[in-house]
């Protein structure tokens, strides 16, 4: 994997996954509007996904996430 230095790289990830998870937008469309490619995004999913295995999304937390957009 390429190391970047970009500092907004974290946020540009999250905004993806945003578009990707909660707008339900297909991953070529989320990859188009991010700029990059479109299996950049499935590892950032792939990752995502890893991190929260064990994490329930069906909280209040996320509902209220969710509710704010």
């Amino acid at each position: 994997m390429a190391y970047s230095i970009n500092p907004n790289l974290p946020r540009a990830r999250a905004l993806g996954l945003k578009l990707l998870i909660n707008e339900g937008l297909p991953l070529q469309v989320v990859a188009n509007k991010r700029g990059v490619h479109r299996s950049t995004i499935y590892r950032w999913k792939v990752k995502w996904l890893k991190l929260n295995e064990y994490q329930r999304l069906d909280s209040f937390h996320m509902y209220v996430n969710l509710c704010s957009i």
